[in-house]
């Protein structure tokens, strides 16, 4: 069984919105994804905030603020799914990202 996970929250900061900010969401969704097919009914209800700052010509970077709710097991689960690499190019992406996350079992 999966968990659903939901944006409860997103913030970006970019010195201009442009086509970088479409990148930004198509990045964010490949997240989602990736967080609910990594976190199963073990992990539960989690509630947690992200990080990602883009920086010209390196891989995004994440910080993972978790809630004292979430277990230090699904915390490392969390932040190893972040490590994996997401397909696509988002070198020319710059900015910070901050992003909320709320992971529910889903129904």
């Amino acid at each position: 069984m999966t968990n659903k996970v939901i944006f409860n929250g997103i913030e970006i900061s970019q010195s201009r919105y442009d086509k970088t900010t479409v990148s930004i969401f198509d990045y964010l969704d490949k997240i989602r994804t990736l967080l609910e097919r990594g976190l199963g009914k073990e992990d539960g209800n989690a509630q947690f905030s992200v990080d990602i700052n883009f920086a010209s010509n390196r891989s995004p970077k994440h910080n993972v603020k978790v809630n004292e709710s979430t277990t230090k097991k699904t915390n490392e689960k969390i932040a190893s799914i972040l490590k994996k690499k997401v397909d696509n190019d988002y070198s020319d992406v710059t900015g910070l990202v901050k992003v909320n996350f709320l992971v529910e079992d889903r129904k």
